[in-house]
């Protein structure tokens, strides 16, 4: 099979696959104002009541603070509690907050500073994943921040429009990039 009939299959197989789709589903949509409500509006069909269903909470974004042709950044990283289920509190860890961390727009050339502070009884780091930088500024596992302490990533931003994140590469104050890293609970987008 040559790459164009691959093209031509996959496309008729999604096109067989969608008129497949029924209409016993549940769509909904909701606007989200940034602290996890849900201000109603939308529409929805079917049991939309399962308990297992939350509006999609979308980071705020942090504004930096301009302090001679510097952009700085101030970022707490803290345990929180979280209520994923309507009938269950969560402990969690966020930056900013109980849960994930703030959005932070760079601009290409800008000088920034981002200033991470340790709140939690652990030692852990936070990794600017997908950043163009230098690598003492990176975030990676071999600069740890330690409990109670502090850790600034200056930088100038090297980079056209994209989508980045920010996570940590520690667990339980060892370097491990596999083993149930908390990336999912801190994010940067």
């Amino acid at each position: 099979m040559n790459r164009r009939q691959f093209l031509a299959s996959s496309i008729m197989t999604a096109l067989g696959l969608s008129s497949c789709g029924g209409g016993g589903g549940s769509v909904t949509q909701s606007t989200n104002t940034g602290n996890g409500g849900n201000t109603g509006g939308g529409s929805s069909t079917g049991n939309t009541n399962t308990g297992f269903e939350n509006p999609l909470l979308i980071p705020e974004e942090l504004i930096g603070k301009e302090i001679n042709g510097r952009i700085h950044y101030n970022l707490s990283l803290q345990k929180g509690v979280s209520n994923f289920l309507s009938s269950a509190n969560t402990p969690t860890w966020g930056i900013n907050g109980n849960y994930l961390g703030p959005t932070l727009r760079l601009k290409n050339g800008s000088k920034v500073d981002i200033n991470y502070h340790n709140n939690l009884d652990e030692d852990t780091t936070i990794h600017g994943h997908g950043m163009h930088l230098p690598a003492k500024m990176d975030g990676a596992a071999h600069q740890v921040i330690k409990s109670g302490k502090s850790w600034t990533s200056a930088y100038t931003v090297k980079q056209h429009a994209c989508t980045n994140w920010y996570h940590p590469h520690l667990m339980d104050g060892k370097n491990s990039a596999t083993r149930d890293e908390w990336f999912s609970r801190l994010n940067h987008y």
